[in-house]
């Protein structure tokens, strides 16, 4: 395998968030790979995750402090928040 060949393998098993063998091995077996989250999709999930924990604690001080409108507004926002991350 030339330094290339190799350079390649390596940044398509990186972008999978797999190692050069792991990837290799899966290659070699199954001809291909089902599709996995990449590095930068688990970053977002993250983010979208935090975020949506935020807006949870949000939506419960908006409802202890009598503004049940407002909590609604901010629940709904979760609900869309959820699913963005389900539908990947």
């Amino acid at each position: 395998m030339t330094a290339k060949d190799y350079a390649l393998l390596k940044g398509k098993a990186e972008k999978l968030g797999m190692k050069v063998t792991q990837y290799a091995r899966e290659m070699t077996l199954k001809g291909s790979i089902k599709s996995r989250f990449t590095l930068e999709e688990l970053d977002l999930m993250r983010k979208l995750s935090g975020m949506g924990n935020n807006l949870n604690q949000i939506a419960k001080k908006a409802n202890q402090a009598g503004l049940p409108n407002t909590a609604m507004e901010v629940i709904v926002i979760m609900n869309q928040f959820k699913k963005l991350l389900d539908d990947r």
